[in-house]
């Protein structure tokens, strides 16, 4: 059982619908409850744009969109990871937790990388990116990979 709530010191409201969820928890078993600060988290725009790069990219190398994003992770979105017996290994990091200002800076960061290894290719503004754009874009990509 796992509920999110948004919580207020001052706000009452919120104080009871948290309380009358806590009572409802059967006595059966050991709970953990666990408490962070709101933030914002991306959005819908950005995570659209950084899906638009990472189309670009493939159209334009042959590569699919979640090589691509492989491809980056592993190089410049990662955790190292050390096993037992003091072998490592870097394990991509997932992108939906990050908020707004981390998702940003991501995105910056891909648009570097992007420039390193393949010089040629364009990308747009992500202000400049039209819906009809990311359509034709779309199109595109299923074209390449559609089989």
């Amino acid at each position: 059982m796992k509920r999110n709530f948004l919580f207020q010191r001052s706000n009452d409201q919120m104080k009871r619908k948290l309380w009358e969820f806590l009572k409802e928890i059967p006595d059966d078993s050991e709970y953990i409850v666990t408490v962070e600060k709101k933030r914002n988290i991306r959005s819908l725009q950005a995570n659209k744009f950084y899906w638009a790069v990472m189309k670009i990219y493939a159209i334009e190398t042959g590569h699919t969109e979640s090589e691509i994003e492989l491809m980056f992770k592993m190089d410049r979105h990662y955790e190292i990871v050390e096993y037992p017996g003091g072998r490592t290994q870097k394990i991509p990091l997932k992108t939906s937790d990050l908020d707004t200002k981390q998702f940003s800076s991501l995105v910056n960061n891909l648009l570097q990388w992007g420039r390193e290894l393949f010089p040629e290719v364009i990308i747009p503004r992500q202000e400049d990116l039209t819906y009809l754009q990311w359509l034709e874009l779309n199109n595109r990509y299923d074209q390449s990979f559609s089989g």
